[in-house]
C-alpha cells in the first residue's frame, strides 16, 4: 500500500512538472514505474479529480483537486522548510553565506539563507524576488535546466545579456558539470557556486547557492565546496525521488 502511494505521488509530480497533456508511456519513463502499474494509478487519480484525462489523445494533466490542494500551500515556504537542514549543514561547515532559491511561475525566489558571521561577508539577497538570477551562481544553476522557450523569453527580457549564444553555451556547460561557478562576476569581489536539485520527474525545483569574499577564497576551498554542494544536491535528489 505504501509503495503504491509513493508511486502515485511520483506520477502526480511528473504530470505537474510537464505542465501539459502527457501520455502513460512518457510518465512511466520519467518515473521508472511499469506502464501497466502507472496506467492503473493514473486512472485512480483521475477518478478522484487529481488528474484530467483526454479521451482523444489518451493523455493526462493536473486536475482540479490537485490545483485546489496546491493553492492551499505556500510552495516557497514549503521549499524553504525542506531546504533548511541542507543549507544549515553547509553553512555550519564553512560559515560562509549559503542560500536556497526556487522558481514559481517563472519568477526566481530566495526562500532561505544564512549569512556568514565573519567580519567580511557576502550579503544574501535583500528581498525574496531575485530579478536577475543570471548574475548569481545559484540562479544560473536553476536557469540551466529551464526550457528553450523559457530561456528565449528570459533573454529577451534582460537587455544586459548581450550575446544570446554565449549565454546559452554557459548554461550548457553548467548543465554538463552539474554546478555553476561565478568568480568576481561584474567585479563583485566574490566567488560563488550553485548546484541544482531535482524532483522525481527530473524537474529542477531548487538551487543551493554559496558565496565567499575572494580574500578568503582558494583552490582548496573551491574543491571542498564543489564536492560538498554536489553531495548535498544528491541527498536532496534522493529524498525527493524517495530513494
Amino acid at each position: 500500500m505504501i509503495h503504491s502511494v509513493e508511486k502515485a505521488f511520483k506520477l502526480l509530480n511528473a504530470v505537474a512538472a510537464q505542465g501539459d497533456w502527457t501520455g502513460v508511456r512518457e510518465l512511466a519513463r520519467l518515473t521508472g514505474i511499469n506502464p501497466a502499474t502507472a496506467q492503473q494509478l493514473l486512472k485512480t487519480m483521475q477518478k478522484s479529480g487529481y488528474l484530467d484525462f483526454d479521451e482523444n489523445s489518451r493523455r493526462y494533466k493536473i486536475g482540479i483537486s490537485a490545483v485546489l490542494l496546491g493553492n492551499a500551500v505556500d510552495l516557497p515556504d514549503k521549499i524553504a522548510e525542506f531546504a533548511k537542514p541542507y543549507i544549515d549543514e553547509i553553512f555550519d561547515e564553512f560559515n560562509e553565506t549559503t542560500v536556497a532559491i526556487t522558481m514559481e511561475r517563472g519568477v526566481v525566489l530566495s526562500v532561505y539563507w544564512r549569512q556568514s558571521t565573519k567580519e567580511l561577508s557576502v550579503a544574501p539577497p535583500n528581498r525574496r524576488i531575485i530579478p536577475n538570477p543570471h548574475v548569481t551562481a545559484s540562479g544560473l544553476a536553476l536557469l540551466s535546466y529551464q526550457s528553450q522557450e523559457f530561456l528565449s523569453n528570459y533573454i529577451s527580457n534582460h537587455s544586459d545579456i548581450k550575446d544570446k549564444k554565449e549565454f546559452l553555451l554557459i548554461l550548457k556547460d553548467i548543465k554538463e558539470k552539474g554546478y555553476a561557478e561565478a568568480i568576481n562576476l561584474n567585479g563583485s569581489g566574490v566567488a560563488a557556486y550553485g548546484a541544482p536539485a531535482f524532483d522525481a520527474s527530473g524537474k529542477a525545483v531548487l538551487s543551493i547557492g554559496w558565496s565567499i569574499p575572494l580574500t578568503r577564497f582558494s583552490d582548496e576551498i573551491k574543491s571542498q565546496i564543489i564536492s560538498r554542494m554536489l553531495n548535498s544536491a544528491k541527498k536532496i535528489n534522493d529524498t525527493l525521488k524517495g530513494i
